[in-house]
């Protein structure tokens, strides 16, 4: 949950401790502030942080993004839901035109 780790860069004891353990995050659960995802790389130093998105009426987890993309770039790693993952499909149309569509996701999982 980005809240968590919102309360883990905001703490006043944060510098105290040694985090350097942390090296990969996963974050999901509700909207992820691209900006909350360069702080946790930029003042944490951590090395990968990966974004799951999916619906509890579905599945735990639908996409993610990956390692790779942390590396490829900013607009991949942070402002994505990523790819689905094994076992689950994505198509993303117009219920009515039947055209592609960038908000709308319809997704079924097995």
């Amino acid at each position: 949950m980005p809240t968590q780790y919102i309360d883990i860069l905001n703490h006043p004891e944060r510098k105290k401790h040694d985090l350097s353990s942390l090296e990969n995050v996963v974050v999901g659960a509700s909207t992820v502030p691209p900006d909350l995802l360069t702080k946790l790389k930029d003042e944490m130093n951590v090395k990968n942080v990966i974004v799951g998105y999916g619906m509890t009426e579905t599945s735990l987890c639908h996409s993610m993004t990956t390692y790779a993309d942390n590396k490829k770039s900013f607009k991949l790693a942070f402002e994505s839901v990523g790819r689905p993952i094994a076992f689950s499909e994505s198509k993303i149309v117009d219920q009515i035109t039947g055209l592609y569509l960038e908000k709308l996701i319809n997704s079924k999982n097995f």
